[in-house]
């Protein structure tokens, strides 16, 4: 599983969000400014329900490189995740639920084919009507890389145009 550190950076001028990997490597950033008040030389004031508004708009796209989201195939079963409980009959949810909760937010699924990847598209596929009771676009996807649990090149680029895009 990988181990993702977020970080929120709240300036002057505006909000930054930066992911990093577990090798410090940024795997997903954000930025947004917000408004300076100047209500006397040398003072800056700022709206915090802005600065609160600035924060959403940039964590509204939410990144995922996990080990795939299907509870059945994945390792949702570990105890910092749901636990072993997911595992018994009486389980019955499934993560395309929680897709669907998400709506109309973006979420971009990031997979390397390993327990992830076109194995979770049926879950992405399953949340996309409730997505599309939303005006526009579904913003909701899946980008398979290919290249197992890493986050390459090519993934960081799909991750800052969906930033870029949604963000």
């Amino acid at each position: 599983m990988a181990k993702l550190i977020l970080s929120i950076d709240q300036g002057t001028t505006g909000t930054t969000v930066l992911i990093f990997n577990e090798n410090l490597e940024v795997v997903g950033k954000g930025y947004s400014e917000f408004t300076q008040i100047f209500p006397k030389p040398g003072w800056v004031e700022h709206d915090a329900e802005e600065i609160w508004r600035s924060t959403e708009k940039v964590l509204k796209a939410a990144v995922s490189s996990e080990g795939g989201i299907g509870t059945r195939f994945s390792n949702w079963d570990a105890p910092w995740y749901l636990g072993e409980q997911i595992r018994r009959d009486t389980f019955t949810r499934e993560h395309h639920e929680l897709l669907a909760l998400v709506a109309p937010r973006p979420f971009l699924l990031l997979g390397g084919n390993s327990a992830d990847g076109d194995r979770s598209w049926p879950f992405i596929e399953a949340a996309l009507p409730v997505y599309k009771l939303y005006e526009g676009t579904p913003r909701l996807g899946l980008f398979n890389h290919n290249q197992g649990h890493s986050v390459p090149p090519e993934a960081e680029r799909r991750i800052d145009e969906w930033f870029d895009a949604y963000c």
